[in-house]
């Protein structure tokens, strides 16, 4: 071998060495998907988030994150049978409050859909939300912070209570028929 092929072949074995390293340290530093994450979206502390969808008989599931490009999950192992085919994939660059949906192809259809295990949706803000389609709203899944907590809840005394019960039959079977006619906000 001459001196000059001997140069690139180090040369090209030191490229490879060192991508090799460059991988793995962006590798150790973001969360593995593990089955041990609960189903649904877990967010972590490095910034990661790791998705968990229960979908047997589909050929593929991807993470659309704030209407970006599809992150594609791959099936989890330890499922052997396919009525209990579980998808995980771990997203970079993910944090509390974005929004997604779940991508998935069953041969050549291609369907959205909401995370049956999100802990909060888009789409339900008063006055004109309830994620109705004819409303032009697409509920979105949330990612959320796992360490948020609620106040603690205190229910109000039973004098500073209210009950109403309103018939919406009475009002030609519609809210905005109850609204119109009771008056209200």
């Amino acid at each position: 071998m001459s001196p000059q092929f001997r140069r690139r072949q180090n040369a090209l074995r030191l490229l490879f060495e060192c991508l090799l390293i460059l991988i793995a340290s962006f590798l150790l530093g973001m969360s593995p998907a593990s089955a041990a994450d609960p189903l649904g979206a877990t967010l972590h502390q490095d910034g990661t988030t790791t998705f968990r969808v229960w979908a047997p008989f589909v050929d593929s599931v991807s993470a659309r994150i704030n209407d970006s490009t599809a992150v594609p999950l791959s099936k989890e192992q330890g499922h052997p049978d396919p009525a209990d085919t579980t998808w995980i994939g771990t997203v970079p660059a993910t944090r509390a409050g974005d929004q997604y949906r779940y991508v998935i192809q069953i041969g050549s259809v291609v369907r959205e859909f909401n995370d049956p295990r999100a802990q909060q949706l888009t789409g339900f803000d008063l006055p004109n939300g309830f994620g109705l389609a004819a409303n032009g709203d697409q509920p979105k899944s949330v990612i959320i912070d796992p360490a948020f907590t609620s106040p603690a809840f205190t229910e109000p005394t039973f004098n500073a209570m209210v009950i109403y019960e309103i018939h919406i039959g009475t009002f030609a079977n519609t809210f905005d028929g109850a609204v119109q006619k009771a008056r209200l906000p």
